[in-house]
């Protein structure tokens, strides 16, 4: 005869799994929840940043835009608003209208206020030095052809029906273990999927470093919420 005893014990172990499911389900959805209302709020500042630069774009300017270079922007009595080369400092006393910003013209064709040049800078110093951990970045459209270079092998080129023997056919060896379109030993490149990667991770680690600027440990522990895999390496950058 079974005790009944062990059948009340085994639906409480049978409850307290279902509750410890439960909570790491309710776990796992508040993160997706907070993840989501973050990605609402960067895809409103996208937005908003980008009705910003197309404003900026039609602003009057009677020189030629160049990337990289500061611009003012001022405002005359008539309500237009035109760029110029010339600080309020350069104009002094003499400044004939309201100032409204000083502006730097990205390459990308994007617009950064002055306030936040430092912060915009640090980013890129972030990805640069991400990206310069890694050998020569190149593409390969054929998975098969990247899986050979990686290995160090030099694809032949393709017979297209003539005279192999010929010159014109003849395609120029390089050294074991660096095919001919790298300028690095093969085994030392990056695919595009890496990059990607890379990216992403970057702008995880950014991320984590503004949510979390009293120190690594927090960022660290945000990066591996996200799913990170290199979260240490990622947080011994920022």
């Amino acid at each position: 005869m079974t005790d009944p005893m062990d059948l009340v014990a085994l639906a409480k172990q049978v409850q307290k799994g279902d509750d410890f499911v439960k909570a790491v389900a309710g776990n796992k959805l508040m993160l997706i929840a907070e993840q989501i209302r973050h990605l609402q709020d960067k895809a409103r500042q996208v937005l908003e940043e980008a009705k910003r630069d197309a404003d900026l774009h039609h602003a009057a300017c009677n020189i030629k835009k160049r990337p990289g270079h500061m611009y003012y922007l001022y405002l005359r009595d008539s309500g237009q608003r035109y760029f110029s080369i010339l600080s309020p400092d350069e104009w002094g006393s003499s400044c004939p209208h309201e100032f409204i910003g000083a502006y730097r013209l990205e390459h990308d064709m994007t617009w950064t206020l002055a306030k936040d040049f430092e912060r915009r800078g640090e980013e890129y110093k972030i990805v640069h030095q991400i990206l310069s951990k890694h050998a020569s970045l190149e593409y390969f459209p054929d998975s098969k052809m990247e899986g050979m270079v990686k290995d160090g092998v030099i694809p032949d080129k393709p017979s297209s029906g003539k005279n192999e023997d010929s010159k014109e056919s003849e395609v120029p060896r390089q050294e074991t273990g660096t095919a001919p379109f790298l300028s690095k030993p093969a085994k030392e490149s990056t695919s595009m999927r890496d990059i990607a990667i890379l990216v992403t991770l970057t702008i995880t680690a950014l991320y984590a470093n503004m949510s979390h600027p009293e120190g690594s440990d927090a960022r660290k522990i945000e990066l591996e919420k996200s799913g990170c895999p290199k979260a240490e390496v990622i947080c011994s950058l920022i």
